[in-house]
């Protein structure tokens, strides 16, 4: 019907989703949902920016003292968000 190359619509979407640029958007995407569901509403509002590239995870915080407590606890956070989006995406955090 669509010639000798049919591929599903999974393949195609695998195909889009697997260009770098689009798939580092997605996972940002993912992970900022993630944060919000971890960290809660209270943590979130002190999020200035939130982005990921290449494994790294940059976290922007308007509070010091918040951004300090959270780097104690950034291997928890690493291992938390990586399990909630099932798959190791995060492999460092820096709070900014």
């Amino acid at each position: 019907m669509f010639g000798k190359e049919e591929k599903s619509i999974q393949e195609l979407l695998n195909r889009l989703t697997g260009q770098k640029g689009i798939k580092n958007k997605l996972h940002q995407q993912r992970i900022e949902k993630m944060i919000l569901q971890l960290l809660g509403p209270s943590i979130y509002a002190y999020l200035s920016k939130v982005s990921f590239k290449e494994g790294v995870l940059y976290l922007t915080l308007t509070n010091d003292s918040l951004k300090n407590e959270l780097f104690f606890g950034k291997e928890k956070i690493i291992n938390n968000l990586n399990e909630m989006l099932g798959e190791e995406l995060i492999k460092k955090i820096f709070f900014e």
